[in-house]
This record gives structure tokens, C-alpha cells and sequence, in this order.
């Protein structure tokens, strides 16, 4: 309920605030957590699998119905959905191939066809609702969240391209808040309201904690991804929070170097890297300047209000040219180039700056203005900081980024 107020009515959270869950409803969870959480009193969520926890054959591996009532009522778990029978990986082709639930159409074997899209809607909603209103009944309570089995809604590979739209319109429909982990394009670990975010469904990302990790190491995560504030600097003495986006990334004393992966990675990744630096999203208006060197002359590519991968702000410096850009929902646009012989990467250190101001961003290189534009997006009024190298011959491009500030306009 509190992340809910703080998502979608603006409550404020006191700093270094985290939600804490666990997912199927495993008694191993129980046994072993309860201890801690006591300990610290602390509440955790659980998110039921309710065919196997509220099954009557009963299951020595699964919290039953009575052990959930018992967790409520003793308050140090908040019991959620995860879903029906949603948690297998059910035959999706006619091959034996299999997927997960609640993003591939099922393979009907004895019909010798896939689900239709209605089959799949209907099948899907279904899972939702028991799920739902099972946990309710017998908890006595309203049921607000549910976490994706295997973070999965739609956005990973699927054999049914309109399975994420449908998975969104109907978690609005049933459910406030959605948990899903690994997701590709969204980049950024912590969560911001949904006024800020534009997003009119809470979905909440989740941080996959590694087994390998210390406690240091995940409280260095943690610290990492927290929100930062302005004025901003980063004289690149120890990783703050940058994440490689795609290619490498490589953070010494002194300089951050952006790199493609190696011949082995997959052809996309080899032609170049990014990365943006975590807990930037919340920003609005601001200006940043960057010592940078591009040592074979290739792109220099800086992101502003970067939200995730289909929306952002740019400003795109290379040989021969400079554009200003933006992408709203998938869909690149060039907002002002500028193209010319005169435009050119510096040889070695060279200064850039970006101002984003309102619907305003503005492009420099060595404290002299190259292009800029009036005309982003209105809804792309917030979000943070990146960089991108790209070279068509592979293995080529590599962006070194020395010192950056970032001040609050």
C-alpha cells in the first residue's frame, strides 16, 4: 500500500526506502526468512503460486492456506499474487518447443493449431482473476499486486507479438501495482512515481538479487542505482552507478571507456556500446558538460531525458555532421541537423555540453553552440544521462568520457 501512495499519489518515502520480495510461496522462504525479518522488523512481500499453495492434496514444498493466514496475521509478510497455473513453461509449438504462460500463445495439440488471439486473452485473464480472487477469500483482503512469473510479460521473445499490450491492459484492469525484473530497454533499477514517469501503470521493477553477491556488493548495488541529485560530478574514480546499456564498458581512474563486445557477441552489439548512469531518470532540466575523446574519430553520441531505449533525447556529433534527436515510443526523429565539412570529432580532449530546458536542447562542442532544437517532445519533460559509440566497421568505435558535471537549470 505504501509503495502504491508513493508510485501513484506522490507519498513521500523516507531515503534508502526498499520493498523486499520473494516470489512462488516456497517454505524454504518462510522458514529462513522469518527469523531475519523478525529480527529487523522488517515485512517482506510473498507472491503465491495458488494452485500449488492452496491445493488440497496438500505439499511439503509450498506454503498452505492455513501457514498464509498465519503470515498475515502475524504481519511480517504481506501475501500477494503470483499467479494460478501460470508458473510452468506449457508447449507453444507444434515441435515440443515451450514458453513461458503469459507471454506465448499455447500450442493446441489435439486441434493441431496455436490459440487464437482470443483464446489467449481469455486464458490468460482467467489465470489472473483466480489467482486474485482466491488469495482474497481466503485472506479476507483485497489483492493489489502481482509479479510476472519469471518477470515475463511480453517484453522478452515470444511467439505472439500483441502478447505484452494485452498483458499490460489487463494487469491495469485487475491489478495496481505489476513486478517484473529483466526487462530490455528500461535500464534504470529504481522506480519513480507515475506522475513522473508518464507511465500510467505502475510497474515495478525488481533488482534480482545474485546468490554470489556479499553484503557489500549489494549494498553497493544499491547505493549505485539511488536517485541522485544536482549538481552532479563524476571524475570516474570508482563505477557510481553506469550501466552498460549494450558493448562494455570499462571504468578506471580517471576515464570511463565505451567499447563493443567482442567478436563473439552477437553483430549488433560489436559495432558499439553505451551505457547510462543509474538513478539519473527523475532529472528535468539541467546541463551537462563532458571532457571526452573519440580516438578513431568515430560518433560521439550523448543522451538527455533518457527514460528507457524508445524514449530519449540526443545530441549526435560525427564527421561531416550534428543532429539533435529524439525517439517517442520506438520512433527516431531528427528534431535539427546540421551537416557540413566544417563539422568535425576533435582530435584528442575536446569539451561538449548538452542543455535540456523545457522542450529546448541545445548541442557544443568546445564551448561553441552546433545545433540545437524548441521542438522535443512535450512528454519526454524528465529522465537522465548517457553515452553512445557506433562505427560500421566492427570492433572499431570507442568513446572515452574523462569528467562530467551536470548542473540544474
Amino acid at each position: 500500500e505504501t509503495l502504491y501512495k508513493y508510485m501513484k499519489e506522490g507519498l513521500e518515502l523516507p531515503e534508502k526506502s526498499i520493498v523486499i520480495t520473494f516470489d512462488d510461496g516456497r517454505l524454504d522462504s518462510l522458514y529462513n526468512g522469518n527469523p531475519t525479518l523478525k529480527a529487523l522488523d522488517y515485512q517482506a512481500i510473498m507472491f503465491i503460486i495458488t494452485a500449488y499453495s492452496l491445493s488440497e492434496e496438500g505439499s511439503s514444498y509450498y506454503i498452505n492456506g492455513d501457514q498464509l493466514i498465519q503470515m498475515e496475521k502475524n504481519g511480517t509478510w504481506d501475501v500477494q499474487a503470483h499467479t494460478e497455473k501460470g508458473h510452468d513453461s506449457p508447449v507453444t509449438g507444434p515441435d515440443g518447443l515451450t514458453g513461458h504462460f503469459f507471454s506465448h500463445k499455447l500450442w493446441l495439440e489435439e486441434e493441431g493449431r496455436p490459440e487464437t488471439e482470443d483464446e489467449f486473452r481469455e486464458r490468460v485473464s482467467d489465470d489472473l482473476d483466480k489467482a486474485k480472487s482466491r488469495l482474497s477469500v481466503l485472506l479476507n483482503k483485497e489483492i493489489v499486486a502481482f509479479a510476472f512469473p519469471f518477470g515475463d510479460f511480453g517484453q522478452h521473445a515470444t511467439n505472439f507479438s500483441g502478447a505484452k499490450d494485452i498483458m499490460l491492459e489487463l494487469m491495469e484492469e485487475k491489478y495496481r501495482l505489476g513486478f517484473f525484473q529483466d526487462a530490455p530497454g528500461f535500464r534504470f533499477s529504481e522506480n519513480y512515481p507515475a506522475t513522473d514517469s508518464g507511465n500510467n501503470l505502475a510497474m515495478i521493477r525488481r533488482i534480482d538479487i545474485n546468490p554470489s553477491w556479499s553484503g557489500d556488493e549489494l549494498l553497493d548495488r544499491l547505493k549505485q542505482s539511488q536517485a541522485k541529485s544536482l549538481p552532479y560530478e563524476d571524475d570516474f574514480s570508482k563505477n557510481n552507478g553506469w550501466i552498460a546499456a549494450w558493448g562494455n564498458i570499462d571504468i578506471a581512474p580517471s576515464q570511463m571507456s565505451i567499447s563493443p563486445k567482442s567478436l563473439t557477441a552477437e553483430s549488433d552489439a560489436q559495432t558499439g556500446g553505451a551505457t547510462i548512469l543509474d538513478g539519473t531518470r527523475a532529472w528535468k532540466n539541467y546541463e551537462i558538460n563532458m571532457t571526452l575523446e573519440v580516438p578513431n574519430l568515430n560518433s560521439a553520441f550523448i543522451w538527455a531525458r533518457f527514460r528507457d531505449d524508445d524514449n530519449n533525447a540526443s545530441c549526435n556529433f560525427g564527421n561531416g555532421f550534428a543532429h539533435a534527436e529524439q525517439i517517442i515510443n520506438g520512433e527516431q526523429r531528427v528534431l535539427r541537423g546540421i551537416r557540413g565539412p566544417e563539422i568535425t570529432i576533435p582530435r584528442g580532449e575536446f569539451e561538449a555540453r548538452v542543455k535540456v530546458e523545457g522542450r529546448h536542447i541545445s548541442c557544443f562542442i568546445n564551448n561553441r553552440l552546433v545545433v540545437e532544437s524548441y521542438f522535443m517532445d512535450e512528454n519526454l519533460d524528465s529522465g537522465g544521462i548517457g553515452f553512445k559509440t557506433w562505427d560500421p566497421e566492427i570492433g572499431r568505435s570507442i568513446l572515452l568520457v574523462k569528467k562530467i558535471t551536470a548542473n540544474e537549470l
